[in-house]
């Protein structure tokens, strides 16, 4: 018995360190890709490449969480993963009020810099969620982190048709649609991390 209660513990402990190699991965990547899009979104004057690199840096936020939190116990957990999934409501209401002001101060983007970012911006986000899809199984926290990489990846693809349709168009439009689903998208995900955690918590 002790000896499996061993093997039991010692692959526990290999699998968080496993996680705590990928969250830094993460962390890394991520934190240096808000840099290159604030620079990006500003020079292209993208909307969704600025909205893109505020959502790098609440991941980054997000992956230091995980990294804080990765031998805590559930309750702890599952308040980071409220913290984490509050972070992405913030990105979606910022995105909300910059989608205004472009609205009411209406230009297009430069579609190359604009698409050149979000394929790099892609490449990143879809390798930190294919490190991350093999714990996203676990609790609120594990799933909130490894959603984060996803609805990034997924906003690029978006982000680099944007910029197809801009450079062909000459229109601004598609960039601020793209702006706006990345809203939908951050506030529907915060919303689903935000109830598993509190189902955690009333368990606990």
């Amino acid at each position: 018995m002790s000896h499996d209660h061993s093997h039991s513990f010692d692959s526990k402990d290999l699998e968080d360190k496993n996680y705590l190699k990928v969250l830094k991965i993460c962390f890394g990547t991520n934190f240096t890709m808000f840099f290159v899009e604030v620079f990006a979104g500003f020079f292209s004057k993208s909307l969704a490449i600025l909205a893109d690199s505020v959502d790098f840096l609440s991941d980054s936020v997000s992956y230091g969480v995980g990294i804080y939190a990765i031998n805590k116990q559930g309750k702890i957990r599952s308040y980071a993963a409220i913290f984490e999934a509050s972070t992405m409501i913030f990105v979606a209401i910022a995105i909300a009020y910059q989608a205004v002001n472009k609205l009411i101060n209406p230009s297009a983007p430069i579609a190359e810099i604009m698409g050149a970012t979000s394929i790099l911006a892609f490449i990143i986000n879809f390798y930190c969620a294919y490190l991350l899809s093999r714990f996203k199984g676990g609790d609120s926290l594990q799933k909130s982190l490894w959603l984060c990489s996803r609805n990034d990846a997924i906003n690029n693809l978006l982000i680099l048709v944007a910029a197809i349709i801009v450079y062909y168009t000459g229109s601004g439009i598609p960039d601020l649609l793209v702006a706006a689903f990345i809203i939908i998208l951050e506030a529907g995900s915060a919303y689903g991390v935000i109830k598993q955690a509190i189902a955690e918590l009333k368990k606990n």
